[in-house]
């Protein structure tokens, strides 16, 4: 019972209201026109001051190995600011459809009026607001240009233009960090006619394979995977290049008309290795002084042993400089030390008797097959490579988060929200106005 009560109350409550509405007819018509008129002129007001301050903005994200870090794919600190240099504005203008004459003049205004700056989430200015000690790396960036900032340039135009930037931009990217390592065979299909003795070519092709290797430990971490797949290539021509060597040295097979001995052309160049060696010794050892000299002039702090030694009260820079050069100096003397106990091992292998022209014949054969390997393996590696960068360094390393647009700014969101609340004022005033007055016929 006490349920239809509540009922019948709600739709007389209800009938009162559109009875009060239907008597606002005329009024309510005449307060939304006075209103709507003074909601017109604060529109208006907002728009002057709202509608310019519109920013047009896209985000990227750069998504390489060592960003984390802050760092670019060489390894150096990323400059963001690069998506704003002339280069990728230029190009990106011309791609709009400027002649070269209006790219220089509207370059530079392009560049003042372009803003690049780190994308914080709320999440993470929390955590910054909570802990100042709280280190965070961005990788992610916003690029924006202001309404009406460019002037030769419609603001109409201004999402076009910022998406060609990010256009233009990661083409930069790619051609600046590609590592565009492209293996030269060195080796030419001649070679085997041009070498004075077969030894030679096992040489120069040894010499060829460890200045592959020595590229591909320079690459960064980000070519791990083609990396190891490259080296297993060089390892199989490794052993195909072995293989034939064990041959030469163990049937002493040397071509005709060869103006030295095989064990001869062993023995210099294992002398040649001990000369470097000795020329190395000597560089070390006036390093070595000239280092506890430097270190004379300043104050040092030993942590751990010399390997840790920090200079205090002067510019480390030279005795970082000396340090590095002597230890570069080391590891090429180790190298040359280890070439000439290989080298003396090898002479062991040499006999005395003279080779057949059968066993010329059998090694022209096997060279010809080791060049052939050889030249297929440095065309797949370079394509490897190729794919490699465009597949991780283009295609990963900077990507769009969103593009720019044209959408409704704030300022005209909010020159229609107070064109439509006046509007609806007006009409609650004018409901208002007509309730009070029938009351108190009543």
């Amino acid at each position: 019972m006490e349920e239809n009560v509540v009922i019948a109350e709600e739709e007389f409550t209800f009938k009162k209201f559109f009875d009060l509405i239907k008597k606002s007819g005329k009024r309510i018509l005449v307060y939304a026109i006075i209103f709507a008129i003074i909601g017109a002129c604060l529109a208006a007001i907002v728009g002057v001051c709202t509608i310019d301050d519109k920013v047009y903005t896209t985000t990227v994200e750069y998504t390489h190995a060592g960003i984390e870090k802050g760092l670019a794919p060489d390894g150096n600190v990323l400059d963001y600011n690069l998506i704003k240099s002339s280069v990728v504005i230029n190009a990106a203008l011309k791609d709009m459809g400027y002649d070269d004459a209006t790219v220089s003049s509207l370059s530079a205004a392009v560049e003042d009026a372009i803003t690049v700056a780190p994308y914080v989430s709320d999440a993470i200015a929390k955590k910054i607001a909570a802990d100042p000690s709280f280190e965070y790396t961005p990788t992610r960036y916003v690029i924006g240009i202001r309404n009406n900032s460019v002037k030769g340039i419609k603001s109409s135009s201004y999402a076009t233009l910022l998406n060609k930037m990010v256009e233009k931009y990661r083409e930069y990217f790619k051609t600046t960090y590609k590592y565009e390592l492209v293996f030269t065979e060195g080796i030419g299909s001649n070679a085997l006619s041009t070498t004075t003795d077969y030894f030679d070519l096992i040489y120069l092709y040894d010499s060829q394979l460890n200045a592959f290797r020595s590229s591909l430990k320079a690459l960064p971490d980000s070519y791990a995977t083609v990396n190891a797949k490259l080296m297993a290539k060089i390892d199989i021509l490794d052993k195909y290049v072995s293989s034939l060597e064990n041959y030469i040295l163990t049937h002493n097979v040397q071509k005709e008309g060869a103006t030295q001995l095989l064990s001869d052309n062993i023995a210099n160049r294992k002398k040649e290795c001990e000369i470097k060696s000795d020329a190395y010794a000597n560089q070390i050892t006036a390093l070595t002084a000239t280092i506890a000299a430097y270190n004379q002039q300043f104050e040092t702090i030993i942590v751990g042993g010399s390997a840790d030694k920090i200079i205090t009260g002067g510019d480390p820079t030279v005795y970082n400089s000396l340090v590095t050069k002597k230890d570069t100096i080391v590891s090429l003397q180790a190298e040359c030390d280890i070439a000439a106990q290989i080298l003396a091992q090898k002479s062991v292998l040499v006999p005395t008797t003279p080779c057949t022209d059968n066993d010329r014949s059998y090694v022209n054969q096997r060279f010809g097959e080791v060049y052939s390997y050889y030249s297929l393996a440095v065309a797949d590696m370079n394509e490897e490579l190729a794919q490699h960068t465009e597949r991780y360094v283009m295609n990963n390393g900077v990507r769009t988060v969103n593009p720019a647009s044209t959408a409704a700014s704030m300022g005209w969101i909010t020159v229609f929200a107070t064109l439509i609340v006046t509007v609806v004022v007006g009409i609650a005033a004018a409901i208002i106005v007509t309730s009070v007055k029938t009351k108190k016929k009543n």
